[in-house]
């Protein structure tokens, strides 16, 4: 007989939220937001929807992670949704 251990695999699901945005803006911010995250060769985040809602998805699998890669990951999301948003506004006054 063979049994079978018990697998993990860590994966976090996560958005950029901001409260004066609509779910549907939102979503396309998070869309944009993940294209350049991969572009950027910063982190190989993924996508899923919860509840509808377009999210982010990393999967961490790499022994050798630290903290600090974990905090460039989020810099990174909160640099880069910023300018996403000011660009999408921008766009919206033109």
């Amino acid at each position: 007989m063979v049994e079978r251990g018990l697998q993990m695999l860590n994966v976090v699901c996560f958005r950029y939220r901001r409260a004066d945005c609509a779910e549907d803006r939102l979503n396309e911010i998070n869309k944009e937001l993940l294209m350049r995250l991969q572009e950027s060769g910063i982190a190989v985040v993924s996508s899923t929807f919860l509840e509808g809602k377009f999210a982010l998805r990393a999967a961490i699998t790499n022994h050798r992670s630290r903290k600090e890669d974990f905090q460039i990951l989020l810099d990174a999301v909160v640099r880069i949704a910023a300018a996403v948003v000011d660009e999408k506004s921008s766009a919206t006054e033109a």
